[in-house]
């Protein structure tokens, strides 16, 4: 509706005579003009006075609804409360009542140059326009006793109005925080869904201060709403596990896992990895997530906690959580870097499990310590690599060649290389050759890899109750993967390499994945090995298999014991105990022996089709709705709404008649939800975002005061090697002092210093 201005003769009104006067003050006395502006909206919206409420909070209703039409704010003002602490008077003013506060000056003790002001704009008129609602005891109810519509100042167009945040917004706000997208991108994404920022109305600041909203509502009681939401949640959950220890009223510790996390760990927790990332959280913890390799070769989260601290203790509670989460049941090999802490707590805790050191942190530090030692560092560093790699040694070979090459290259003193060679068992490839699937991890890639991937949804400015917000909607993400790869598997029939029946049937029970790594045993053994002899030896099959490189160079020879009694395989090459799938070698006997089968056996279960069920994986464990039906339910909705739109956009005639059906139906929902004022329907809508209320007394606090190495600034620390092979990309240049081409000139020569 438009608005018009109605010029009037300013007239005091002798009605208004009541204790409450005092509080405005005259248009003589601001110096305002004598114009007043009338709001021009249809008779149905304006208040009438002498009209009855239930609640005087109907009653603000009615004036908020007619400060829409009208082209106004409207503010909640004085409050008089009565017997019983019942509001017996409650006044709605216009956004624009009161005085501006007046600044003082002093010329005397400050200097006129060097005070500085804030440019601020002032909205505060002295505007009278209101509304005074009374409580009539008699009749139990509200009435609207006074009503003033004039206003002292121009009124804005309902177009023109700066549109306030509807429940869309704020709901796509706290979704996109989830995601990891801040406010400014959120407001820019969400205008250009809705159709351009003369539709939507809403600012940055709106979106900006909805996030502060949201903060302040969490505020103090953080980690106390955290541990209450963990605690309902293993209320409604009993596979959710769930444990926090706190130390003088602070949090140092928490520890997490949902009913998928713990399948995952039951299947695919033979080896795991861990290791802590930081700037996660405002509160400056370190996340350590528990990662380990699920069935279709891809990072799968199996638990996941917080620590103030990375000392010995800190970890070696973690540790003890992560075992009581899963029954005590141990992983058979655990990988890590080189943390201290870490190297103390696990053989403590995890007292059935191989630890292994992440070989990438190792290597990564071997061009630094070989710096002016050898005069061959590119030889050493092949030959070294070649041997540390090399996953076909054994022990006494590797032991011998070590020792050769250190003292080629004249390294025997180096007390890192001997302190290398002292710890060799827990980080080279030939120590572990019995352990079953170490071939799975030998870095802690994979946990810098999920590391990376939280980061995406994780922010430094995060409080707990949005960071698990966003380790939320990462599983979900991570989850939704595997379903996808679980769907690939059964939808997708690979290409044959061969005409042999086991090939098929190693479709039939591998996940895609797996299977192709199973084909390239396959198709080595039919195209790249033969058999060179058979022997009988101790009621077995001694088979003498020869690979042939791919490039038809190098033969090597491998020996298969095929034992027929039980059908048992066993080949030195090992490549079963270490990946869980067959060699070539005894594929080729496989061959020869006519097999159309894989032996059950050897068919490891965690490589196997639908570990775990389809059904399972969907759940979301969400708080109150643990099968993610009311989470369909909108979904579903809001397509159907965008459907219809899509469809009518081009009918402005029967838009008009959908949107009255629409109306129609939110008015009915309003008669039957009690009313709300703004700041109220703010709070509830932000209630129900974390899913718990505000606590009475907080008893647990976050951490202060920590200090973790990486909890500070976010740029990453660069070491010396690094910055070493940075200058070396650098363009040579000649120095004129040396006649060399090096990175220095002759200002700044080394050989000035010897002269």
């Amino acid at each position: 509706m438009s608005i018009s201005s109605s010029e009037i003769d300013l007239e005091h009104d002798n009605q208004l005579q009541d204790d409450f006067e005092d509080d405005f003050i005259s248009d003589e006395d601001k110096g305002i003009g004598s114009k007043y502006w009338i709001p021009n909206v249809n008779v149905e919206f304006i208040p009438r006075i002498n009209s009855f409420f239930k609640s005087y909070q109907e009653a603000i209703s009615i004036y908020e609804r007619y400060a829409d039409q009208g082209g106004f704010d409207v503010r909640l003002s004085t409050t008089v409360y009565g017997k019983n602490n019942i509001v017996t008077i409650k006044y709605a003013v216009c956004s624009r009542e009161g005085v501006a506060p007046k600044t003082s000056i002093d010329t005397v003790h400050d200097s006129i140059e060097t005070s500085r002001y804030r440019r601020t704009s002032l909205k505060r008129t002295s505007c009278k326009a209101c509304i005074r609602i009374r409580f009539v005891e008699p009749r139990s109810a509200y009435e609207i006793y006074y009503f003033d519509d004039k206003h002292n100042h121009m009124l804005i167009d309902k177009n023109a109005m700066i549109i306030q945040l509807c429940v869309t917004d704020q709901i796509f706000i706290h979704k996109a925080a989830s995601a990891g997208v801040g406010a400014s991108k959120a407001h820019k994404l969400h205008t250009s869904l809705n159709g351009g920022y003369d539709v939507t109305g809403c600012t940055v600041s709106d979106y900006k201060n909805f996030r502060r909203d949201m903060n302040s509502f969490v505020g103090a009681g953080d980690a106390e709403m955290v541990i209450s939401m963990f605690k309902e949640r293993c209320m409604d959950d009993p596979q959710f596990s769930f444990e926090f220890n706190c130390e003088k009223d602070q949090i140092t510790g928490i520890f997490w896992a949902d009913e998928i996390a713990k399948l995952n760990y039951q299947e695919f927790g033979d080896v795991i990895s861990f290791d802590a990332t930081f700037r996660t959280n405002q509160y400056r913890m370190v996340f350590v997530p528990f990662t380990t390799i699920d069935n279709h070769k891809k990072c799968v989260t199996v638990g996941a906690g917080l620590l103030s601290e990375e000392t010995f203790k800190s970890f070696k509670w973690l540790l003890e959580a992560f075992l009581k989460s899963y029954g005590g049941k141990h992983p058979v090999l655990v990988l890590t870097d080189q943390c201290l802490a870490m190297k103390q707590a696990i053989p403590k805790v995890l007292t059935n499990s191989r630890h292994r050191l992440c070989m990438f942190h190792i290597m990564g530090k071997v061009p630094t310590k070989i710096r002016n030692r050898t005069n061959n560092e590119t030889e050493f560093l092949k030959l070294f690599n070649k041997l540390v790699w090399n996953i076909n040694l054994k022990i006494e070979e590797f032991e011998t060649n070590w020792r050769s090459l250190i003292s080629e290259f004249n390294l025997e003193i180096s007390k890192w290389f001997k302190e290398m060679f002292r710890i060799r068992h827990r980080w080279i490839p030939t120590y572990f050759n019995t352990v079953p699937f170490r071939a799975l991890m030998k870095t802690t890639s994979n946990s810098k890899s999920i590391n990376s991937f939280f980061n995406k949804y994780a922010y430094h400015g995060n409080n707990f109750v949005t960071f698990m917000f966003a380790y939320e909607n990462a599983m979900r993400k991570q989850r939704n993967s595997q379903r996808k790869l679980d769907y690939v598997t059964k939808t997708t029939l690979p290409h044959m390499c061969t005409p042999k029946r086991i090939e098929k049937h190693a479709h039939e029970v591998y996940t895609r994945d797996i299977f192709l790594d199973v084909q390239k045993q396959i198709n080595k053994a039919a195209w790249s090995c033969s058999n060179q002899n058979v022997m009988e030896k101790d009621g077995c099959q001694l088979y003498t298999i020869i690979q042939t490189h791919k490039n038809g160079g190098k033969k090597k020879h491998f020996q298969v014991i095929w034992n027929k009694e039980n059908s048992t395989f066993n080949c030195e090459c090992n490549h079963f105990i270490q990946f869980g799938i067959l060699c070539c070698h005894i594929f080729r006997v496989m061959m020869n022996e006519d097999f159309e089968e894989i032996p059950e056996r050897y068919i490891s279960r965690r490589w196997r089709r639908d570990i775990i069920s389809f059904n399972l994986s969907q759940t979301a464990n969400r708080r109150g709705d643990s099968d993610g039906e009311l989470a369909r339910l909108c979904y579903d909705a809001q397509s159907s709404l965008d459907y219809m739109l899509m469809n009518l956009k081009n009918d402005k005639q029967k838009l008009i008649e959908f949107v009255k059906k629409i109306q129609s139906m939110k008015d009915e929902i309003d008669e039957v939800i009690p009313y709300q004022t703004r700041l109220q329907k703010k709070n509830e809508i932000i209630r129900s975002f974390v899913g718990i209320d505000k606590p009475v007394e907080v008893t647990v606090h976050p951490p202060t005061g920590i200090r973790n190495k990486g909890c500070g600034r976010g740029n990453r620390l660069i070491g010396a090697g690094e910055k070493a092979a940075k200058k070396n990309e650098r363009n040579k240049r000649k120095c004129r002092h040396c006649e060399e081409m090096v990175n220095h000139d002759s200002r700044n020569c080394p050989l000035k210093a010897t002269e």
